[in-house]
């Protein structure tokens, strides 16, 4: 038992030393400061944020599917349409925002989804977001 104990903690002290020389190792580069790093090379200089551009229905409703179909394996899309962000026009069938109407007829419920690529608060938000769900009794006139 006695020589169990002596094997198991020479074990762990041998990995906690193999550990702590791959950590110092790692430590011991001089890290260059962003100044030196962008005057070394500047093709690899940080770029400022490209203002976000309109998207496609197709990309938009991807992202929004994927999300749906998480909720409910059977969803099925009602609606799809573009709407506005103030600061963007909507044009060449891309948009800033769109928001889907999406179904499960297994649940008897549905959620609006909705994608945007920037923010304009109390009401869009950049990203996507899924409401809350909702009674949904089939496809009707209404629907």
């Amino acid at each position: 038992m006695r020589t169990m104990a002596r094997y198991s903690m020479g074990k762990w002290a041998a990995l906690s030393l193999t550990l702590a020389v791959l950590l110092a190792a790692g430590c011991s580069k001089s890290a260059k400061t962003p100044s030196q790093s962008a005057a070394a090379s500047p093709e690899t200089a940080v770029q400022p944020a490209a203002a976000p551009e309109p998207v496609s229905a197709k990309k938009a409703f991807a992202l929004m599917y994927r999300a749906a179909h998480e909720w409910s394996p059977g969803a099925k899309l009602i609606r799809l349409s573009a709407k506005e962000v103030p600061g963007f026009t909507n044009a060449d069938g891309k948009a800033a925002m769109w928001e889907a109407i999406i179904a499960s007829p297994s649940t008897g419920k549905y959620r609006v989804y909705s994608y945007s690529i920037a923010s304009a608060p109390p009401e869009i938000f950049r990203g996507l977001d899924a409401g809350a769900e909702l009674a949904w009794h089939g496809i009707t006139h209404d629907a």
